[in-house]
């Protein structure tokens, strides 16, 4: 989502959001406090004077939210900071509609957040080396195998949708193995590590694949 910092939202103002949506995941473990601190945090900073809206903001005089502390200690509303353009509050509406979907916050509760940016990196990086160059196309396989494990685990990665490699070349491959071998092969010749990070990388990528075995041996198969 491309938005300058000259209609409204910066840099600071992202660190916050960042900031106060890590605050409203840790703030309670029931789901549907944890959605109404999520929105709260959208519409407290959305609000205006014209337009304030911070009914879903925690009440009394500790609140995090200024215009609720202010209600209860009966002074004046202060000012609205941010006064966000329409524009602005209409992009961010879906991203913290998707923000505080159910599923998603319901693994974060028990305070279940806490480095966990640092444990997917962790998976990533079992699977590529940070200290050597690689290209774009292998950083993209290793970083769909990685979300595929985090998300449901080694087990379910490998056995709800997996790569059937048959005779792949490799820097350890034989002559005389290739050779005996390449003849049984329909396409008549081995297959390359690309060819399988390829197939493994459509397998990682498509959301509604399941079940499936994706033969990745040049027809060997049908051939046998």
């Amino acid at each position: 989502m491309a938005i300058r910092d000259n209609i409204g939202l910066t840099q600071d103002l992202t660190k916050r959001l960042t900031s106060y949506y890590g605050l409203a995941l840790r703030s309670t473990t029931d789901i549907k406090d944890m959605k109404k601190a999520v929105m709260a945090t959208f519409h407290n900073v959305s609000s205006t004077d014209a337009e304030p809206y911070h009914e879903l903001c925690p009440s009394g005089a500790r609140s995090w939210c200024r215009h609720r502390a202010a209600e209860a200690e009966g002074k004046p509303q202060p000012p609205h900071t941010y006064n966000l353009p329409n524009k602005v509050v209409e992009a961010l509406r879906p991203v913290y509609q998707r923000l505080s979907d159910p599923q998603l916050q319901a693994r974060c509760s028990g305070n279940k957040t806490q480095n966990a940016a640092e444990s997917l990196h962790s998976v990533i990086w079992s699977l590529i080396s940070k200290q050597q160059h690689a290209s774009h196309f292998t950083v993209e396989v290793a970083v769909h195998e990685a979300v595929a494990r985090y998300n449901a685990g080694n087990f379910q990665a490998y056995t709800k949708i997996c790569a059937a490699m048959g005779f792949i070349d490799t820097g350890m491959t034989r002559a005389e193995h290739l050779q005996a071998v390449v003849g049984r092969i329909p396409m008549q010749r081995p297959g390359r590590a690309e060819e399988v990070a390829r197939a493994v990388h459509f397998l990682a990528s498509s959301s509604y694949v399941t079940g499936q075995v994706l033969p990745v041996d040049g027809g060997l198969r049908l051939a046998m």
